[in-house]
């Protein structure tokens, strides 16, 4: 039998950590060790914890070290994916079953702009997960096409682009536009776009 209360000695411990500062590099070590410890002793509810903190990136390879991701769950028949998400090629599930992934799969409109519950005065807030993969981990910069990351800052990573008379937009709108370079936790480059149209303003992801 599992160790399902093991999850009530990591959650505090990480929350402690996140509320003290501490630093990706600390969080990632000391977590990592714990649960090395706490899967020796047969936690099996480690996938409630990860999803708890499934925003923080180095909470998620704390548990990436030890196995345990945030799985795809693409679903064919009565299979689920258990690879982690945002994984290249055939989707696999726990009986090694495989299927192969749509080309460039871009995810709904609720999962990738997600309303973000912070009570400021006057605000509506929304956080943006990845297109591809929902992934709520993301950060500013571009990915190049040797794969490794380009952090270049919001200098490199934020473009105003002019109004202009042709419909080339990422979007196909004629006005002006801003575009942000992002990409999430398991490596999937894509742009927030906010762009006007003939009276009209426009919010996009495009990946």
């Amino acid at each position: 039998m599992g160790w399902a209360s093991a999850s009530y000695i990591f959650d505090p411990v990480a929350q402690a950590l996140i509320d003290s500062g501490a630093t990706d590099e600390l969080k990632t070590r000391v977590l990592a060790d714990l649960i090395r410890t706490l899967k020796d002793g047969d936690w099996d509810t480690e996938h409630e914890s990860l999803d708890q903190f499934a925003g923080d990136a180095a909470i998620v390879e704390a548990f990436r070290q030890h196995g345990v991701v945030i799985q795809c769950d693409a679903d064919t028949d009565d299979s689920s994916c258990e690879l982690e998400t945002g994984h290249a090629g055939d989707h696999r599930d726990w009986q090694g079953k495989t299927w192969r992934q749509e080309d460039n799969p871009v995810r709904e409109h609720a999962e990738v702009l997600q309303p973000h519950d912070v009570r400021l005065p006057g605000t509506r807030q929304w956080q943006v997960h990845c297109p591809r993969c929902a992934e709520p981990s993301i950060d500013r910069g571009t990915i190049n096409e040797d794969g490794t990351l380009s952090q270049g800052g919001d200098h490199e990573a934020v473009t105003v682009h002019p109004d202009r008379d042709n419909y080339d937009g990422p979007i196909e709108t004629r006005g002006g536009y801003v575009e942000v370079a992002l990409y999430c936790g398991a490596g999937h480059a894509f742009q927030l776009i906010v762009a006007n149209h003939k009276g009209a303003e426009y919010v996009a992801v495009v990946s």
